[in-house]
């Protein structure tokens, strides 16, 4: 008997159970498609919408600040004590004063960052 059809047989069970690794299976938390959503990047989104308004530290000196009223100092522990998470949110989605609303260009992983950066100016 020839061991040409056992040695066959052998390396296709192990191309299978190789192929079949569970590490490489996408896990439930990844979108169907098998396209990764990009990770929200915090303090990239805060540089691209709120820097030039509230400033690099947050202080509400960034160059487009002049001439606009009531720009909060995020460095501020009155100020960070006197917000919610939520009215900041709110306030991000709906916009307040000259600050523009976000609902329509963030989602809520995009908001979050934002409220965390902002979070992260309380000294």
């Amino acid at each position: 008997m020839s061991k040409t059809p056992s040695v066959l047989i052998l390396l296709t069970a192990l191309a299978f159970a190789w192929g079949c690794d569970s590490s490489t299976a996408p896990s439930p938390d990844e979108p169907a498609s098998g396209a990764a959503q990009k990770p929200v990047e915090p303090r990239a989104l805060y540089v691209r919408s709120c820097q030039s308004c509230h400033g690099p530290t947050g202080k509400g000196n960034g160059p487009r600040s002049r001439g606009l009223r009531n720009i909060p100092d995020f460095t501020s522990v009155a100020w960070q004590e006197g917000r919610t998470d939520a009215q900041l949110k709110h306030t991000l989605m709906e916009g307040k004063g000259s600050m523009p609303a976000f609902k329509l260009r963030y989602e809520e992983p995009e908001l979050e960052a934002l409220i965390q950066v902002v979070r992260g100016f309380r000294p």
